[in-house]
């Protein structure tokens, strides 16, 4: 069949426009942090699926077994933490370290994500906040904590325990409604992590406070908590949430509880979102600093 100069010229300019949509395509692929996995973990707990992301140093293989860092809200700074961590480790002032964030399958947009992490931080079903809600707040199923515990105790750091090479040393970071669930964490299941970064916590601002109440229930039946704490807040953040920061930290200083070590750390001219990937750089090398 012959082929008309004219159509052979069009056809070519397809093929050539196809070719180009083709590798440009490609060449925007979504970028990956190295030496970093991703999967999908379904709790029997919660009833939903969960997207771990998993980085591991570079030489994994070098070594016999790991701490592993556990973080909520990968969504904001799970890049920061892999890379900082490795940083660290490279300078020689903390150890290689697996790091686990736990994050959302599905679309990663603000209103969605922070319409599922409040299930899983919220310790009570009616969260009694002072002031309004924004628009994403309406779906909310409130109270889920106790379930996203049982996950990360009996699901997650059994899964993670069984296919990587780790130690005993597990530490737990979590910023805002994270720090509120890590603080619940810490006087329910003391045992879980031995470090814990809690970072812009809204102790006062959540359910009138009641996570002093878990604290108050917590020293009434115990004298130990073998744990390293670092609370951390902005110094632009509101005045409730620096005042609950170092009133929680406070509070547990002047318990004397066996094995307790608690500072606050306030970070000048931050806010609410920009404070967690500085604190999280800050409370890396605080809490896993090698001993001399």
């Amino acid at each position: 069949m012959k082929i008309h100069p004219k159509s052979l010229s069009i056809l070519l300019v397809a093929i050539s426009l196809h070719l180009f949509i083709t590798s440009h395509s490609k060449a925007q692929s979504e970028a990956s942090i190295p030496w970093t996995k991703t999967t999908q973990l379904y709790s029997e707990a919660v009833e939903d699926t969960f997207k771990i992301s998993i980085a591991l140093p570079e030489r994994y293989d070098q070594s016999k077994e790991y701490p592993v860092v556990f973080m909520t809200d990968p969504r904001f700074a799970f890049s920061s933490a892999v890379e900082s961590a490795r940083a660290h480790a490279i300078d020689g002032t903390i150890p290689p370290v697996i790091l686990v964030g736990i994050g959302y399958p599905g679309s990663q947009g603000f209103g969605k994500i922070m319409q599922i992490r409040s299930r899983d931080f919220s310790t009570v079903s009616d969260p009694q906040v002072p002031g309004g809600w924004p628009s994403w707040a309406n779906d909310i199923e409130w109270g889920g904590a106790q379930a996203f515990l049982s996950f990360i105790k009996d699901e997650l750091t059994v899964y993670i325990r069984e296919n990587y090479k780790t130690t005993d040393d597990h530490m737990y970071m979590g910023w805002s409604g994270g720090a509120h669930f890590g603080a619940y964490m810490l006087f329910e299941e003391p045992e879980l992590f031995n470090k814990y970064l809690l970072v812009s916590g809204p102790f006062e601002w959540f359910h009138n406070g009641i996570a002093f109440e878990y604290e108050e229930a917590y020293a009434e039946n115990n004298d130990d908590l073998n744990a390293k704490i670092v609370f951390a807040v902005g110094s632009s953040e509101s005045k409730s949430t620096i005042e609950a920061n170092e009133r929680m930290a406070t509070i547990l200083g002047k318990r004397n509880y066996n094995g307790l070590e608690v500072s606050n750390h306030v970070f000048e001219e931050k806010k609410h979102y920009g404070v967690w990937p500085v604190a999280i750089n800050y409370g890396l090398q605080k809490l896993l600093a090698k001993q001399d």
